[in-house]
């Protein structure tokens, strides 16, 4: 599969392994089944996002191309409950996801938190949980 990539040294301020793209890479958000998650911050703006890291030599090949699956999906879904992707470089042997930063991070990390829902808030969720899959949906995704 092809989708519109940078070369992660193409755009990079300072050149270090630090960077990718005009994002300096700092803690770690998390860990997934595909990759790692790294803050990032635009060294001229200041603006915050979350990176994946995908180790490509690291993955089969069906797994592989469920996340180049996921790329091209996400690349035709603008919505505001759905994670924004901004853009993909790559280099040979990582694939660099550079996701909208959620502050609060996951709604399963804040349940876990919080605990129990209030109903109103509960509502809240459901309703942006429902309009996501909606439009999903109505895009045959």
């Amino acid at each position: 599969m092809s989708f519109n990539v940078k070369s992660s040294n193409t755009t990079a301020p300072p050149r270090s392994s630090q960077y990718v793209g005009p994002y300096l890479l700092q803690k770690t958000l998390g860990k997934g089944q595909t990759g790692l998650v790294k803050l990032g911050v635009h060294y001229l703006t200041g603006e915050k996002v979350a990176i994946k890291i995908v180790n490509r030599e690291a993955l089969s090949e069906s797994v592989l191309m469920k996340v180049e699956r996921e790329i091209a999906i996400m690349k035709l879904i603008e919505h505001p409950h759905v994670l924004r992707l901004y853009d993909v470089y790559e280099s040979r042997k990582y694939l660099y996801l550079i996701l909208e930063h959620v502050a609060g991070g996951e709604l399963f990390d804040y349940l876990v938190k919080k605990g129990r829902l209030t109903p109103k808030e509960a509502r809240k969720f459901f309703r942006q949980i429902i309009s996501a899959l909606d439009f999903c949906h109505s895009h045959m995704i």
